[in-house]
């Protein structure tokens, strides 16, 4: 049975309202998904990125389109999945840029893509999940989450051939898991 999307816009108003912890410990119990999801860098003819803030979340942080794969479901396909069902536009996916560790401990791989050629952002059909969704200039982003923001520099480095930094060095890896809290057995390595 299909939800509609009056009923999704209540439930991503009421998701945004619970407090983090609450959120990770419901989605680990009760999301029928594999713990693993996949990013697009999706670029347009002039070589910006294409961001999006998502609906359900508080901050006004941007990150990439994506979402968490199904059970069996390649990556690659994932990716395409999620811009259709987020943007309602079909592209074809590229090679895999860089791996990140999302907010709920996912482990996330951005693919790249072309932002279909000729077609205007304004002829995308946005779901509900989506409250804007803009491109940006490579030089000059807007802030991103922490996870979001290392693969996006990632991805990008990896893409126009730029060696890569310690990711040991990252701030992403300094702050932990974005202010959740380990497990014991969850520490880094030393």
């Amino acid at each position: 049975m299909a939800v509609g999307p009056p009923f999704r816009r209540f439930f991503y108003a009421a998701w945004r309202r619970l407090p983090h912890r609450l959120r990770a410990v419901v989605v680990h119990i009760c999301v029928p998904r594999a713990a693993a999801g996949a990013a697009v860098l999706l670029l347009d003819d002039e070589g910006r990125v294409l961001l999006v803030r998502h609906s359900y979340e508080r901050a006004s942080a941007w990150s990439l389109p994506g979402g968490w794969a199904k059970r069996g479901e390649e990556l690659r396909h994932t990716a395409a999945r999620e811009l259709r069902e987020e943007l309602g536009i079909n592209a074809d996916i590229g090679r895999p840029l860089a791996t990140g560790r999302g907010i709920f401990g996912d482990v996330s791989v951005v693919f790249e893509a072309n932002w279909p050629a000729g077609t205007p952002l304004e002829a995308a059909s946005f779901d509900p999940e989506i409250a804007d969704a803009r491109f940006f200039p490579v030089d000059s982003l807007p802030p991103l989450f922490g996870h979001a923001r290392r693969m996006v520099d990632e991805a990008l480095a990896v893409r126009s051939g730029r060696p890569l930094g310690n990711p040991a060095q990252t701030p992403i890896d300094q702050q932990g898991t974005h202010g959740v809290r380990r497990r014991r057995n969850d520490r880094p390595a030393e």
